[in-house]
């Protein structure tokens, strides 16, 4: 799944994103529960747990490549990624 994290408007190219393969975008400011429900339901969307609730344990073993060009917001996403067994 590919979900954009960010702080900008993509309505002038949302269209184009999902077509791109983008799966979902969230809005900055982040906040933990957001984030972590997001992967979950981009989890459902791509079969990994059709109609369940995604559990801490389904999380864990995931891959997930962050690109964040703001050091602190890497380093905040790590944190709360971790501390939720990803």
């Amino acid at each position: 799944a590919i979900i954009i994290l960010t702080a900008y408007r993509w309505d002038d190219v949302l269209e184009e994103a999902m077509q791109a393969g983008v799966d979902s975008f969230i809005p900055k400011p982040l906040f933990a529960a957001a984030v972590l429900e997001e992967f979950r339901a981009a989890l459902r969307r791509k079969g990994g747990a059709a109609g369940k609730k995604v559990h801490k344990a389904e999380l864990s073993g995931r891959r997930i490549l962050l690109a964040e060009d703001v050091q602190i917001n890497a380093e905040i996403i790590i944190m709360i990624l971790q501390s939720r067994g990803m």
